[in-house]
């Protein structure tokens, strides 16, 4: 199982791109990281699109993306 962080734009490019090659093969799981939500929701929005356009069904594939968040130190 991979792990990736996510700082940043070009970050986020290559979690995208290794999440999209791992969910065409079968049985792969995947960990990203993030300092923020509106981070992740960029991310699963431009993930959903890309699995749209490559006409892939994670479902089918048994891929699991396990999201993970830094928690707020001031919380």
């Amino acid at each position: 199982m991979s792990t990736m962080y996510v700082h940043s734009e070009y970050d986020m490019d290559q979690a995208l791109a290794e999440t999209i090659k791992l969910v065409k093969l079968k049985h792969c799981s995947l960990n990203v990281g993030f300092n923020n939500m509106h981070m992740v929701s960029i991310f699963l929005d431009n993930l959903h699109s890309a699995l749209l356009e490559n006409k892939i069904v994670p479902e089918e594939k048994d891929f699991h993306l396990n999201i993970m968040v830094k928690t707020n130190e001031q919380a």
